[in-house]
C-alpha cells in the first residue's frame, strides 16, 4: 500500500547513509506509517533521526522486485530479502530491533474494510450463483426424468 507521496516529503531531510556509520547502532525495523509513529505531526527532523527502516517497504521490495533469470516470482522472496538484509546489518554490526506495534493507520483501516466488504459482496454472489446453477440443475433432472418416465408408458 504504502503513503502516497511519502519520498517527495521526506526528500529535503533524507539523505543516503554508508551503513559503516551505524555499525554498533541499534536500528529499529518498524511497522508504522508517519500519521501513525506516534508523534501528533512528526517533523521531518524527528523522522529523520530516528534510525528506522520499515518493514513493509522491505517486503513490498522483495515481492516486487524479485525475480529469477525467467522473469517468474522467486519463491519465499520476503524471507530471502528479510535474511540477506539482516545479514547485512550485522555484517556491519548493526543491531535492528522489529516493532510490530500500534493499530494500523488510518487509511489502511479503510482499505482494509472495503476489502473485507468487496469479498463478503464476492462471497454472496457466490452463494447466489451455486444455488441458481443447482436449482437449473435440479430442474434439468426432474425434466430429464418426467420424460423418461413419458416415454416408458
Amino acid at each position: 500500500m504504502g503513503v502516497q507521496g511519502l519520498w517527495k516529503l521526506l526528500e529535503c531531510a533524507g539523505r543516503p547513509i554508508n551503513p559503516e556509520t551505524l555499525e554498533g547502532k541499534i536500528l529499529a525495523v518498524v511497522y508504522k506509517c508517519l500519521d501513525n509513529f506516534g508523534f501528533d505531526k512528526p517533523s521531518l527532523e524527528q523522522w529523520a533521526k530516528a534510525n528506522q527502516s520499515n518493514i513493509s517497504i522491505w517486503l513490498n521490495q522483495a515481492i516486487k522486485g524479485a525475480r529469477d533469470r525467467g522473469g517468474n516470482s522467486v519463491r519465499n522472496a520476503h524471507l530471502l530479502t528479510l535474511f540477506h538484509r539482516l545479514c547485512k546489518l550485522l555484517f556491519f554490526r548493526i543491531r535492528p530491533v522489529f516493532v510490530f506495534d500500534g493499530e494500523a493507520p488510518l487509511l489502511k483501516r479503510q482499505t482494509l474494510a472495503k476489502r473485507r466488504q468487496r469479498k463478503e459482496i464476492a462471497i454472496s454472489d457466490s452463494r447466489k450463483t451455486t444455488e441458481k446453477l443447482l436449482k437449473t440443475f435440479l430442474k434439468r433432472q426432474v425434466i430429464k426424468t418426467a420424460l423418461k418416465g413419458k416415454r416408458q408408458e
